[in-house]
């Protein structure tokens, strides 16, 4: 599915269900103080701990290249995955 597809989704019907690959630098990332609002940025290298299942409940179409998915997990935390194709290749997070 192409990005703008998830995004008719969420407005026509609501949430989508996709896939969030963890990795090892997420959770210090959210640790430290002002994560609740930083944007994380998966490292190119970064290696995947393991898939975990998000809903997307939202999205920004900012044009500067800062667009965003606002995804939900366990354990209700909410957070912003770069805009881009949802699933495995998501390359950012933040928490909302």
């Amino acid at each position: 599915m192409q990005p703008w597809e998830v995004q008719k989704h969420i407005r026509d019907w609501g949430a989508a269900i996709t896939r969030f690959d963890l990795t090892a630098d997420l959770r210090p990332f959210y640790a430290r103080p002002g994560a609740a609002k930083a944007v994380y940025r998966r490292p190119a290298n970064a290696t995947a701990l393991e898939p975990h299942v998000v809903l997307l409940v939202g999205y920004s179409n900012q044009e500067d290249g800062g667009g965003y998915w606002l995804a939900r997990w366990a354990r209700v935390r909410r957070a912003r995955q770069r805009r881009g194709r949802p699933g495995g290749g998501a390359s950012a997070c933040v928490r909302y």
